[in-house]
């Protein structure tokens, strides 16, 4: 029993986190021909993941977090940029109401 309650506290107070948290209020100074990538690194760090999106070089971050009650986070901000490293297009997406947050 007294090893029961330990491992019950942990197992129903662990988390699942993927990516990073980031912050939402410099989303809104992305300017699509003007920010530079070297801008959304110094505002956002280094991405979660890199990849290509019809030739053009896209980053992605990633804030998913759940805990084992059920409580789920979801951020994900995701921006592809021209040849000469600047944005081109990006979205965000979350299922909780930043507004209210940060």
């Amino acid at each position: 029993m007294k090893i029961f309650i330990p491992l019950f506290i942990l197992l129903f107070s662990s988390c699942i986190t993927i990516g990073k948290h980031f912050p939402a209020e410099p989303i809104a100074s992305i300017k699509p021909g003007t920010t530079t990538r070297d801008e959304v690194k110094e505002k956002f760090g280094p991405p979660t993941r890199v990849g290509l999106e019809d030739g053009l070089n896209t980053w992605t971050y990633m804030d998913y977090y759940l805990t084992v009650i059920g409580k789920l986070r979801v951020r994900d901000l995701f921006i592809k940029f021209d040849p000469q490293g600047k944005v081109v297009r990006y979205s965000y997406n979350t299922n909780e109401d930043d507004s209210k947050k940060e």
